[in-house]
Formats: C-alpha cells, structure tokens, sequence
C-alpha cells in the first residue's frame, strides 16, 4: 500500500503519461488516479477499477525481456494544478521511470486552467493526429502491443 502523490501544474495538459520498467516476471501493479483539481481516465478502458483509479500492471508474462512502457491517461483539468496519486497494490517490485504532461498546444496567456473545450477544429485534429502517435484505437503503441492489465487483475476483487 505504498503511495507517493505529485501535484502538477496542468495548464494546456491534454494527457498525462506514466513511464515503468515491465518485466515477464516479479513485477508488481499500481493504482495511478487524479485526486484534486483534474480527473483522468486511461485509454485502456479494461484498466480502470471501479474507484476511478487506473490499474498499470509491470508485468507481463508473453514479454521476452524487461522493458520501459507507458500508459496513457487523458486529462479533464478542473484548475491549474492537479494532485496525481500511485499507490501499490501488490507486494511486488514496481519501477516508476517517468511522469509526462503532453500539451498539443501552447497555453494562452489567460488561459483558464478549466478550460477543456477544444477551440478550433484544428486543435481536434492536433489531438486527434498526438493520439495516432501513441497508437491510441490501433491496438499498438509506439514501442510494442498495448498490453493488457492480466494477472493483478486477481487482486483487485471488484475486478473478477
């Protein structure tokens, strides 16, 4: 049940990315949620918990080696900082590489941080062609196969 929590200035932000080291074994899972000031639900629909959370398992037992690999969560921000929490859900190692914010677009001066509306239909296609780059709706990422959330999904019981 280890946590750590950042709070992060999420002007312009339309995603937020957590980079790990996966492995084919004795790699363990995390619950990644926002928890004040934006929500953020992940791409993987199948690894959302029923509490919000996003489930980010580092293991993956088809997986040759280890490996780094990200998840994408998009974000709703809410104002100007947002407050991200990752707490363990299992006994085992998990190595947090990296937290990423990605902005499509430069923040404009006054921007406020609730605004979520895309202003334009070219800031639909900027979002639309940065998702086409992480491979979002193809089922494959940039650095290899979406992997699922599969075996921690046994530790969670809202999960069976």
């Amino acid at each position: 049940g280890a946590q750590i929590e950042w709070t992060l200035d999420v002007r312009g932000a339309d995603w937020l990315i957590v980079t790990f080291m996966q492995s084919y074994k004795d790699f363990g899972a995390v619950e990644a949620s926002c928890q004040a000031g934006c929500t953020c639900v992940s791409h993987d629909k199948a690894a959302m918990l029923p509490s919000g959370a996003a489930l980010i398992n580092a293991t993956d037992v088809t997986a040759r080696f280890s490996e780094p690999q990200w998840r994408l969560l998009d974000i709703t921000r809410g104002s100007d900082k947002c407050v991200l929490r990752v707490r363990s859900v299992s006994p085992l190692k998990f190595k947090l590489m990296l937290i990423s914010l990605i902005r499509v677009r430069a923040v404009r001066d006054g921007e406020a941080g609730a605004s979520t509306a895309l202003s334009s239909a070219d800031d639909a296609k900027r979002r639309t062609d940065s998702l086409r780059c992480f491979g979002v709706g193809q089922g494959f990422a940039i650095n290899g196969r979406v992997r699922s959330t599969a075996p921690w999904q046994s530790l969670q019981p809202g999960l069976r």
